[in-house]
């Protein structure tokens, strides 16, 4: 497999720009997914991939690789909205292993949530399971703030957050 080497961080934070997610993406996908063991045993293996991705179709939302100097550092899920409260959500955020805990994640954060804003939205939303105490601190040093918690179909238990925008 393919290993990606992100542009090195500077002291100050680069420039980030996001892209919309094609075929031409896939490999670095299913790279950031083997270097994310957690969220494989949440979300989805490699091989399910593209499975994955076809069951957020019907939601309409957006699936976007983050670049940094045309390297890949990043693929983001977000819908404007969904069916269980009519807001939108943050469904997946996944980076580069040499990119994590610099301020990469926090900062595409706030580039969809000036989005959103600007296309009138109060707030963003995320959930993640209760187990995965990682994600809600991830979650909480960029902004969001719990609001519940929720028991899904299967009996697991998530956290649902909430980022006022």
């Amino acid at each position: 497999m393919k290993k990606y080497l992100p542009v090195i961080c500077r002291n100050s934070m680069p420039e980030i720009a996001p892209f919309k997610l094609n075929e031409e993406n896939l490999p670095f996908f299913r790279f950031l997914i083997s270097e994310s063991p957690e969220w494989q045993k949440e979300e989805t293996e490699e091989e399910g991939l593209q499975d994955y991705m076809r069951s957020y179709q019907m939601i309409g939302g957006e699936w976007l690789v983050w670049k940094e100097a045309d390297a890949p550092i990043g693929i983001s899920y977000h819908a404007e909205w969904v069916p269980s409260n009519e807001k939108a959500w943050l469904g997946t955020l996944l980076l580069h292993p040499d990119c994590r805990n610099r301020g990469y994640g926090k900062k595409i954060i706030q580039a969809i949530a000036v989005n959103l804003k600007q296309a009138g939205h109060k707030v963003l939303f995320a959930a993640c399971p209760e187990e995965q105490d990682n994600w809600t601190q991830f979650l909480c040093h960029c902004g969001f703030e719990q609001l519940k918690r929720e028991i899904a179909q299967s009996g697991k238990y998530f956290l649902i957050l909430i980022l006022p925008l």
